[in-house]
């Protein structure tokens, strides 16, 4: 959970990963992105000697997280681990530029919320 942007990163077993918004957020409930967790292969082609890269299928996600360095708060990171073994690291900067995600104030939303929510009388 990415509390500043009100941003959930969730994943399966079938290596799906997908972002979403999530309350305070007016666009709660709503994905953000999706990818899956792909098998990257690299071979050399004997005839040739070039790097190839093969796509096998997705691997089963275990473990997500977000990130940020201490040296830039901006530079943030998802880390997965999947059932191969393998940490991976993204690089979602470019992700978040493309869609305007941009850091919310959690106090302003959260007093929204209440204000609008309907109020009960207690008997």
């Amino acid at each position: 959970f990415l509390p500043a942007k009100c941003l959930l990163a969730v994943a399966d077993l079938g290596g799906f990963v997908s972002l979403w918004h999530v309350r305070p957020h007016p666009d709660a409930w709503r994905q953000v992105y999706h990818f899956s967790n792909l098998a990257s292969v690299r071979r050399i082609d004997d005839n040739s000697l070039t790097l190839l890269q093969d796509r096998a299928a997705a691997i089963a996600v275990q473990g997500i997280k977000f990130a940020r360095a201490k040296e830039d708060r901006r530079d943030l990171r998802l880390i997965t681990a999947d059932t191969h073994g393998l940490l991976r690291v993204w690089n979602p900067t470019k992700l978040v530029q493309q869609k305007g995600l941009v850091d919310v104030d959690l106090t302003d939303l959260f007093c929204s919320l209440a204000n609008e929510a309907p109020t009960r009388q207690l008997a």
